[in-house]
């Protein structure tokens, strides 16, 4: 009804500080919604990091267990032979 009202040129004053008023929360809320999407990217990306340096540790063991299974195989080649 406000922006009705302006737009109709039969505004006060009141309705115009209303509508400034109006135009800040709009303003804020927009400000607020773009400050928790890069918060939510930020801990998305937080999360992705995680997982890869969680991957990175899992094939190191992996690797390291390949490497024991090796060794083993050496030893028991030289007690052998």
């Amino acid at each position: 009804k406000l922006i009705e009202k302006i737009n109709s040129g039969k505004s006060t004053d009141d309705d115009k500080l209303k509508e400034i008023e109006l135009g800040k929360k709009i303003r804020d809320l927009r400000d607020k919604i773009d400050e928790n999407d890069d918060h939510i990217k930020n801990k998305i990306a937080r999360v992705i990091n995680a997982k890869i340096d969680f991957q990175k540790a899992i094939n190191l063991v992996n690797e390291l267990k390949k490497d024991i299974a090796e060794y083993k195989k050496n030893i028991a080649k030289r007690y052998n032979s």
